[in-house]
């Protein structure tokens, strides 16, 4: 958290932009999204304060993205949207939901006892639908992987309760909570309520469950698909999709692959075809050279579902990448004639392009000049630019300086980041489902601890020019020009009435220069005998050399010649260092400390001191964007003075 906080880069005037020009409810919830994404894990949320118009259940939530990790101030920062005791019966329980949910997202993984145990208690104690989804969302994110059954006890209860709102969380809570476990009695019961329960909502909550609770379990979840599968409701067939695209995550197992293909060109249900294809990408995660030569094809199919799906599929297997052979597949897609598949293309082409400038890819400055042009368009349509919003967002992740990697810096796939890439795809459904991007973001950095866990004050050497691993450069506002006068219209009658005035102005210079020659005439008659006055001057002036006419060439200094840029970069610790930046870093010949590991892995290094009697001294830590609480924020009381005031007669009285 202390490295985001202290490299935060996000350029607060794109949200500025962005907000100045969207109207629609659409557009401005797209910038609560993506204000999130922009600002995770760095607690600043000072664009968020001043916002309005904006759905409060999103906004609220989103405070759970901007402050990622900051579990020890988490409830004193959302203390103003949790109930105090219980919900008035008066209230909508919006910001309340929200609340909780964001208090999920800022323990997501690491949840407590305590924070358990008030959500229990909330679940128990109220019958709001809408706070109780909120319970629900949290309930699962700060729980994920715990495989605890006494949690999912309250949250099955939800289920059947067969609430549409509530019960759709409650399914996606379950499935976070015992993700991998591939717990076969939960399936079943899950699956029997999807069967009976006519809602919809209930139905797509329980399918997303089902996926994670399968997560990397490979051939033993192979029945659970085929079972799914042969349903012939269309969502617990994309339920059976889902299950193979989590059970094979990052695998690339070809024979699923071949399995997805099929089902892409020949379920009769567009949803699960395009989940069929965007599946592909997590499967394919492990290998993104070959995700883009399995999709080419579909890229081209005259069924947009299918061409969304397959942007999603680059997007995911390419992930931050900065892969050409994606970048030109994408490209064409962004200026489809379908509205929903230019958004897909748009945030596949965000995802690939992350951490990336125009050193890395020389494609991400026209790209971002198209998310502002698809922005700003009147005529442009709104789902469209939903996508080129939250596109924004994805490019600077974090203060642009986090990425998304499926695979992990061992090699291994990380459960969180695939769960939270496929929640995030749900946001098609229901979108404050976008803010489980937040799981999947993982700093960028090199921090080198010491021996007590410190951070010391120490330096890394990147080499390769500074330009070209830089952040991308900050947008400029524009001044506001001054007026350009107006010419004013000429009508034709003004053009003859000048036309008559320049001709009688004519005549009458005409008529005065006859008279000057008549004058000029007389007068020489009579100066005959007077010398020539300009002639006697020119005898008497002596002669003065004639300059010539071409200026004298001065000696102009040259301009300063342009520093070269240095070949290296010094990088303070803790830094920002990319994953194509990683291969060219090392440790300075003159340092004190000794990594146990290279550094060319990234993350956390533990570090070894050659000397001892080398004095060391620490990163100063910064401190957290948190408001402070009313009794913190108000002032003290003065100490007890007497006061006096003099009347007239200058005697002092005692107030």
């Amino acid at each position: 958290m202390q490295f985001l906080i202290k490299n935060n880069r996000a350029d607060l005037q794109i949200l500025k932009n962005i907000k100045d020009t969207v109207r629609s409810s659409v557009c401005h919830t797209a910038t609560v999204i993506a204000n999130s994404i922009m600002y995770c894990g760095t607690t600043c949320d000072d664009f968020l304060s001043k916002a309005n118009n904006w759905s409060k259940f999103s906004a609220v939530a989103s405070l759970g993205v901007i402050h990622k990790g900051h579990e020890t101030e988490a409830t004193r920062l959302l203390e103003s949207y949790l109930p105090k005791d219980v919900v008035s019966a008066t209230s909508s329980g919006y910001l309340e939901a929200g609340g909780f949910y964001a208090l999920g997202l800022i323990h997501a993984g690491h949840g407590n006892e305590a924070l358990f145990a008030r959500l229990q208690r909330e679940l128990n104690s109220t019958n709001n639908e809408v706070l109780r989804h909120g319970l629900c969302l949290g309930f699962g994110v700060a729980a994920l992987g715990s495989l605890r059954a006494d949690l999912c006890d309250d949250l099955r209860t939800i289920l059947f309760q067969d609430e549409a709102v509530a019960a759709e969380a409650a399914g996606i809570g379950i499935g976070l909570i015992l993700a991998g476990s591939l717990d076969y009695e939960v399936f079943k019961e899950m699956y029997m309520c999807a069967t009976d329960t006519q809602h919809e909502k209930i139905q797509r909550g329980i399918c997303v469950g089902i996926a994670c609770i399968a997560f990397g379990r490979m051939e033993q979840a192979n029945s659970w698909a085929d079972e799914l599968l042969k349903d012939q409701n269309p969502i617990l067939r994309r339920a059976g999709v889902y299950t193979l695209a989590m059970a094979y995550c990052g695998s690339g197992n070809t024979n699923v692959v071949g399995r997805l293909l099929h089902l892409s060109v020949s379920d009769v249900n567009d949803d699960v075809r395009r989940a069929a294809v965007s599946s592909i990408g997590f499967v394919m995660s492990r290998n993104p050279t070959a995700c883009p030569q399995l999709v080419s094809l579909l890229m081209e199919s005259y069924n947009p579902n299918l061409r969304y799906g397959a942007a999603i599929a680059l997007g995911v297997s390419c992930i931050a990448s900065g892969l050409r052979e994606a970048i030109a597949l994408l490209e064409p897609m962004l200026d489809d004639t379908v509205n929903y598949v230019r958004q897909g293309a748009l945030i596949a082409m965000a995802m690939v392009l992350m951490q990336h400038n125009e050193c890395t890819a020389p494609k991400v400055k026209d790209f971002r000049e198209k998310l502002m042009k698809i922005i700003g368009d009147k005529h442009e349509d709104v789902i469209s630019k939903f996508g080129a919003i939250i596109a924004h967002g994805l490019l600077d992740a974090g203060g642009r300086n986090v990425t998304v990697s499926i695979i992990g810096r061992n090699e291994n796939v990380s459960m969180i980041t695939a769960i939270g890439l496929l929640v995030f795809l749900q946001s098609w459904y229901w979108f404050p489902l976008a803010h489980f991007i937040s799981l999947a973001l993982q700093p960028s950095c090199l921090i080198g601890l010491n021996s007590d866990l410190k951070m010391p004050n120490m330096t890394f050497i990147s080499n390769a020019k500074p330009s070209t691993y830089a952040y991308p450069p900050q947008i400029v506002e524009k001044q506001a020009k001054n007026p350009e006068k107006v010419v004013a219209a000429v009508l034709s009658y003004t053009h003859k009435s000048r036309r008559r005035e320049r001709e009688k102005q004519a005549k009458q210079q005409e008529q005065e220069e006859k008279m000057d020659v008549d004058e000029a005439a007389v007068n020489k008659n009579k100066d005959k005998d007077v010398p020539d006055a300009a002639a006697t001057a020119t005898q008497a002036t002596p002669a003065v050399p004639v300059e010539s006419s071409t200026p004298a060439v001065e000696n102009v200094p040259s301009p300063a010649a342009v520093e070269p840029e240095p070949t290296f970069d010094t990088l303070n610790n803790p830094a920002r260092v990319t994953k194509l930046q990683l291969k060219v870093m090392t440790m300075p010949d003159d340092s004190n400390f000794i990594p146990i590991k290279p550094i060319t892995h990234g993350g956390i290094i533990l570090m070894n001191e050659k000397s001892a009697e080398v004095a060391v001294d620490f990163v100063e830590e910064v401190k957290a964007n948190v408001p402070l609480g009313d009794e913190e924020a108000e002032p003290t009381a003065p100490s007890p003075f007497d006061y006096f005031i003099e009347n007239e007669s200058n005697d002092r009285i005692k107030q």
